[in-house]
């Protein structure tokens, strides 16, 4: 059963009453109900805290500043960050572009590593079919190992 809610009712609440399954009919939500609502409450706690902070900010300056008579615009309602928090988000931004392009740089060399390593073992199967054996489980191995090792340090 869905709880009603008289008079005004906060986002946290919405989210509870929607998330719970007791307090909503017994077999109507299923898993991808529950992964549809996850953007949702998300988006629900961002606007609760968001409210939370105008509400601290708008009763510190009521304490120290007298009201006067223009209304609040709706501008200075709206999220704006400090400078120095802009400036943080640009330094993440910046690291974290340098950490994709190492990730990327690195995959790519390990890439070509497996690739020059798969080329000189196809390159010995061709020159050395005579040396490579089949035992009896199916698998093929070397006949003499320290010759694979030293091919495959020239190549």
């Amino acid at each position: 059963m869905m709880v009603q809610h008289s008079g005004q009712v906060s986002a946290l609440e919405v989210s509870a009453s929607a998330i719970v399954p007791t307090l909503s009919p017994a077999g109507s939500l299923g898993f991808d109900d529950f992964t549809n609502l996850t953007p949702l409450v998300k988006e629900e706690l961002r606007f609760a805290i968001q409210n939370k902070r105008q509400f601290h900010r708008m009763s510190s300056t009521l304490d120290t500043v007298t009201v006067s008579e223009r209304p609040v615009e709706t501008s200075m309602l709206k999220t704006e960050f400090s400078p120095e928090e802009d400036e943080r988000k640009k330094r993440r931004r910046e690291r974290n572009k340098i950490a994709a392009a190492k990730c990327r740089n690195k995959k790519k060399e390990k890439t070509e590593c497996l690739q020059k390593v798969s080329d000189c073992l196809e390159l010995f199967l061709i020159c050395h079919p005579a040396r490579i054996q089949t035992d009896s489980t199916g698998y093929c191995y070397v006949g003499n190992r320290k010759d694979v090792t030293q091919n495959s340090v020239k190549s």
